[in-house]
């Protein structure tokens, strides 16, 4: 991880992270996955007055006003190949994160999550002709995607202001 108390009061910075990987292969299979985990912890320092930046530059105008951020992701890939011919592969993973705000200079607090699910099989063909090697791909991408942001009015999260909740959907083939 890493950190920094920053050049003004009430403006340090925290982040934690772990990633790792496992990975496989041979002549017919390439297989692997990754899993990444973090968080993050900042303070913001507000606004900061004329005057207050004049008597000494590293002053904030409030105390209280911070955010935190968490997520994790995981994605796996899979490459088989079942003749010379024709290969088959599949990738995929989901993303997560959760970010909270706490803005008491502006009477805010905010959550936002967001998560994140992808897979995309295909098909791999090779056709050679003659002294061409010909490579033909079929196959698609579909994503989900979902934000959900909540806003309220006081640190304990009790009274909820206003609540969004969107979701997109997407996909291709080729």
């Amino acid at each position: 991880g890493e950190s920094s108390e920053g050049w003004r009061d009430r403006s340090g910075f925290s982040l934690r992270q772990l990633s790792t990987a496992l990975s496989y292969s041979d002549e017919k299979c390439d297989a692997g996955m990754n899993l990444s985990f973090f968080t993050t912890d900042y303070e913001m320092p507000g606004a900061l007055l004329k005057e207050k930046y004049d008597e000494d530059p590293k002053q904030a105008a409030y105390f209280f006003d911070e955010a935190e951020m968490t997520g994790f992701s995981a994605a796996a890939h899979i490459t088989h190949e079942t003749t010379d011919m024709l290969k088959l592969k599949l990738t995929g993973g989901f993303k997560h994160k959760e970010n909270g705000t706490d803005m008491e200079s502006w009477f805010s607090w905010t959550d936002t999550d967001t998560n994140s699910l992808y897979v995309s099989p295909s098909v791999i063909l090779t056709f050679n002709q003659e002294s061409f090697t010909n490579i033909l791909t079929l196959g698609g991408d579909f994503h989900s995607d979902r934000l959900r942001s909540r806003g309220f009015n006081d640190r304990a999260r009790e009274n909820g202001t206003w609540d969004n909740d969107v979701t997109k959907l997407s996909g291709g083939i080729f």
